[in-house]
Formats: C-alpha cells, structure tokens, sequence
C-alpha cells in the first residue's frame, strides 16, 4: 500500500512542486524552514485542499488528479492526520473526541466509546476519558489527538509537527510515544517537521522542502553526511559552503565568495562546482593568528555562544560564518564571550568536499 503524490498547488505569490513517494511501512520526515509549502502538502494529502495540477495515489486507489477531475472527499480518504493545533472539538471529552472518526463512519455509539476507551487505555489515558479538552494537559490533548488519528484504521497517517505545541520538558517522553506509534502502524508514514531531531529520530528518510521545492532527500544518514544547503547543513549541525575549485600549482582551494577554503587532494578540475563541509569539531578557536600553513585561517567576532553541559557551540561571523564546538574549559581559559574578536582555524585535510 504505496504513496505516491505529485502536485502543483498555486497560493498567491506561492507555488508548492512537489513529487513524493512512501512504501508501506516506512516512515518519511518531511522538513523544511517555516513557510516551505509543508502544512500545505499535507493538507492536499489530507483532501483538505485541491491541487491544481498532478495526482495523488494510495495503493491502487486514485485520490486525486488534475486536470481530470477526479477527487476524492476528505471524509472519503483512509487518512488519519494529527495537526499541529491537534483541533480536538471543545465541546466532547476525550472519549467522544477519540470516538468521532469511527461515528462518522456509521460505527454505533456503544461501539464506538468502547473502542475509544481501548485507545484511551493503550496511550495512558484510561483516566482521562471524561475530561473535556480544556481539562487535559498539553500532552495528554497530543495522546488524544493522536488515538483519535489511529482509531480509523488508517491506511496514511500524516503527523502535521506533532510535538511544535508541547513544552521542552514534555518533548522527550512524546518524542518516545510518537516513535512507538509509529512502530506499530503498519501504513505509510509522514511526519512534517522543522526540528531535526524530530526528523532524525522518527524517520527512515528524510525529504527536505525548501520554497516548495524538494531540495534533497535520502536516509537520516546521508543527509547528516553530505547536506546539498544551508538548510540541510543546519539540520545535520555542520557548516557548509558553495563555491567552485580553483588550482593553484599542487595546491586546491574552493572559492567561495571572496573566501577561499584550502582543501586536501581531490579529484576535482578547475571550475567545477562542489560543496565544502566542516564539522563544527574540526573548528579551532584562537585569540592570536595561527602559525600552521596546512590550516586555513579567518577572523570574526563571535556572534553567540549556547552551553550544551561540557561543551559550548559558538558561532563566529560574518565572512565566513562558522560554527565550532569547543568544552567549556576552552570558552573559559580563552575568556570567550559574545563580541569577542577570534581566529577561527580548520586544517585542510578536515574539510570535506563533493559535487554539487
């Protein structure tokens, strides 16, 4: 029971091209920056919204196609969809929330509490059955929103940023329910989300939506490995340059801009465009200017520096912008601090480079 969905959808100034498969089973994370064209692809899937060009499959049922004229209703697709607002009905308890999906579909009352009560139960919520919706906790609405999805029986379930509404402290344990439900569903998965932990932990691959566009897609792997833009480097916590290779006798560099980054033996000709990576780990920082000719060298001021317990991600700009994690020993004996001016240094043979 496959996916597959290619649509054009025009908003105003806004166009959505995107073209997207899922095997049964599997579970894709769909990322990109806010206003990408996410929560508009699901709503399309969903049946929520019509697209203006392309067609939409589920197994061997045709969804949608346009032009065609063919597509099916909302309440007609074997769909189940957790929004990111949840929009569970204020006026039901948990129990009638959870139960709505399957009495919408002509299941009988008994029955269908019944089986909302058995949902109620598998997610911890046994209790909170005849609890209205604004006397549930910000994770309890997510579990309900949740069952309510899943009680359906699904053949797509499409989580629309599951965890954006939850308190930090509350993400850990949802992120761990989120993962087991999606274990334990047997259909094609979509998880919508712009936080890469999210993407990395849920998903078996990764699609990136860039301005409605899909700019890169592979294995969690793969794209933490080799990101194609600044969005994917962000995602996978590594900086990343575009440029093109200049030779200088025995000697390669990647220009990028006016800056240009000293890289080890590559197999690559004069002029052809690449993509330059380096690990935050590979940055060193230092108040004086380094001495070391197989280093590459630049100074900035540093624009940030975030605590992550023994170590420290400090950001240094503007030309080029780096990111570079050091302990905290380091931030300390160097007397780092927002302002500071720095050298920052990255050896040659450090620097990852591959087509662009």
């Amino acid at each position: 029971m496959n996916l597959f969905a290619r649509m054009e959808i025009r908003r105003g100034d806004f166009e959505l091209d995107v073209e997207l498969r899922a095997a049964e089973g599997e579970t894709v994370a769909l990322v990109g920056p806010n206003g990408s064209g996410k929560s508009t692809f699901v709503a399309a899937l969903a049946g929520l919204i019509g697209i203006d060009r392309g067609e939409v499959r589920l197994g061997g049922e045709l969804l949608e196609r346009s032009p065609g004229g063919v597509r099916v209703p909302s309440r007609k697709r074997n769909v189940g969809v957790v929004f990111q607002e949840r929009r569970l009905f204020p006026s039901m308890n948990a129990r009638e929330n959870v139960a709505f999906g399957l009495r919408s579909r002509g299941v009988g009352a008994k029955e269908a509490r019944r089986r909302a009560d058995d949902w109620l139960d598998r997610f911890g919520l046994a209790p909170c059955g005849d609890r209205r919706v604004d006397e549930l906790s910000g994770g309890e609405a997510q579990r309900v929103a949740l069952a309510r999805a899943l009680i359906v029986e699904p053949t797509l379930l499409l989580l629309d940023e599951p965890l954006s509404a939850l308190d930090v402290e509350l993400r850990g344990a949802a992120r761990r329910l989120v993962s087991r439900a999606l274990r334990e569903f047997s259909g094609v998965r979509i998880v919508i989300t712009h936080d890469p932990l999210e993407a990395f932990a849920l998903a078996d691959r990764v699609v990136i939506l860039e301005e409605g566009r899909v700019t890169q897609e592979g294995t969690p792997s793969e794209v933490a490995r080799r990101p194609v833009s600044s969005f994917a480097a962000s995602l996978a916590g590594v900086n990343l340059f575009k440029g093109t290779i200049r030779v200088d006798g025995d000697r390669r560099f990647v220009d990028v801009g006016e800056t240009s980054l000293r890289i080890g033996c590559a197999d690559f000709s004069p002029g052809e465009s690449v993509v330059a990576v380096v690990k935050p780990q590979a940055v060193v920082i230092a108040l004086d200017v380094p001495r070391s000719s197989l280093r590459n060298h630049f100074t900035g001021r540093i624009e940030s520096i975030e605590s992550h317990g023994g170590t420290a991600t400090v950001r240094i700009g503007p030309h080029p912008a780096l990111t570079a994690e050091v302990t905290m020993t380091a931030v300390e004996e160097l007397g780092l601090r927002e302002g500071k001016e720095v050298w920052a240094s990255v050896k040659a043979i450090e620097i990852e480079v591959y087509p662009a």
